[in-house]
């Protein structure tokens, strides 16, 4: 009997060897989504090889900016294309959506809000909606979750092509202070797009798990700075094991990337009026645009390399105006320090909420695609005595390497993982 048995485990044995050599890899049946403020991209779990694969859209960007475009009654654009269209298109596309899910606001407080955005914001029965209105007279009131839904549609329409299957199910990532309505508008708008919510889990988790953290066999405070086009959050969570709880949360809802490129763009503007004589009253939209799209790609060129050379024409409505001129990192770190060197408040808040000490932090994560920039690092290195940060997943995809990697083990994919397991403490986030 025994010599049966162990013929037969022979046999599976090989046979398991053979299929995972010769046989294609079985394809994942949920995607993973990090919905941000500013960008959003989706990822899959790979059963059998056990990777996590951050998908890219027919343009090779594994991000795509969180903005949809209603060119008219039939035409939505959503992404890259939506982006592209905002200049001539301003009072129909809306962008940050995610700041206004599941939350209640008076029209009062959205009156005071309102010249943030090109778009009309209208307040019904407490509930925020984006107002829009059509060339033809046809107008639209749009829930955040009605956004988000598109977003998701377009995520979700990647992954399909990307893995050669059809997907309805997910894991979403939410910030740590989302409550409970603010999750389920978020799960909604899942639903909205098609996709079959299974969990949802917060940010600064899903940033760890990116990272192994949840593998982790001892207990320890690990910090999570995540910085990205808009807002800087700064979480602290306490681990044991696969166990997580979040301990102090700070942030400010009006730093991050946007804010970064605001300045540059100032700058440039400035040095183009005095050394070229550019008339900014006569630029085009599509200048702006340029010089815009123009200050997004400095800041990431300088994340890498110690100058950039900006080479670019103004139409202007007038003559047209070459602009050559070069941009160094030290530049961009100067005119952007004040900025720079509120990303420590957060930081800050956070220890002292959590009553700890600087060498009480074991880990610090890196989230956010601003935490690219090199002076950022070096700052929150020098605040921490020199500490080294996690940097070897890339900031931008961290959260959703780490839903992705939560949604495989929802999915019961192989290799099997340890699921993370969040505890609810009730902190409440500091803003600053």
């Amino acid at each position: 009997m025994y010599e049966y048995l162990g013929i037969t485990g022979a046999v599976l044995f090989f046979a398991t060897m053979i299929s995972n050599h010769f046989l294609p890899p079985p394809k994942p049946v949920m995607v993973g989504v990090d919905l941000g403020t500013t960008y959003s991209c989706v990822g899959v779990f790979q059963p059998g090889s056990g990777e996590v694969h951050i998908l890219r859209d027919d343009a090779g960007k594994q991000t795509i900016p969180s903005i949809v475009g209603y060119v008219n009654e039939r035409t939505v654009y959503t992404g890259h294309s939506a982006e592209r269209q905002i200049k001539t298109n301003p009072h129909r596309t809306i962008y940050d959506a995610k700041r206004f899910i599941g939350k209640n606001f008076t029209q009062a407080e959205l009156d005071k809000l309102q010249e943030l955005y090109s778009f009309k914001l209208t307040s019904v029965n407490n509930q925020p909606y984006f107002y829009i209105k059509f060339d033809n007279g046809e107008e639209r009131k749009l829930r955040p979750e009605d956004i988000g839904a598109e977003i998701l549609k377009e995520l979700k329409k990647t992954a399909e092509v990307r893995v050669d299957t059809g997907i309805n199910m997910g894991v979403m990532s939410v910030p740590a202070d989302f409550d409970m309505d603010q999750r389920n508008y978020t799960a909604k708008a899942g639903e909205l797009a098609g996709l079959k919510i299974k969990r949802i889990i917060s940010e600064p988790t899903a940033a760890a798990m990116a990272y192994g953290l949840h593998k982790r066999d001892d207990s320890a405070y690990i910090m999570v700075v995540d910085i990205g086009g808009g807002t800087s959050d700064v979480s602290v969570l306490f681990t044991n094991g696969p166990m997580f709880a979040t301990v102090a949360l700070a942030g400010n809802n009006r730093l991050g990337g946007q804010d970064f490129n605001e300045v540059l763009y100032n700058y440039l503007l400035d040095r183009a009026r005095t050394e070229f004589y550019v008339d900014q009253g006569h630029l085009t939209d599509i200048d702006h645009q340029i010089l815009r799209e123009t200050c997004e790609d400095i800041k990431l060129k300088l994340s890498v390399q110690q100058e950039m050379l900006v080479d670019i024409t103004l139409q202007q409505s007038t003559r047209p105006v070459n602009i050559v001129l070069t941009i160094t990192r030290r530049i961009f770190e100067h005119i952007n320090r004040d900025l720079f060197d509120k990303v420590l408040e957060p930081i800050e808040a956070t220890l002292k909420y959590a009553e700890l000490q600087k060498s009480d932090i074991s880990d610090i994560v890196l989230v956010g695609g601003s935490t690219r920039i090199p002076r950022i690092r070096e700052l929150i290195s020098e605040y921490f005595n020199g500490k080294e940060l996690n940097t070897s997943v890339d900031p931008e995809l961290a959260v959703c390497t780490g839903v992705a990697l939560q949604a495989g083990i929802e999915s019961h994919s192989w290799p099997l993982q340890v699921a993370a397991l969040e505890v609810k403490t009730g902190v409440k986030k500091i803003s600053l």
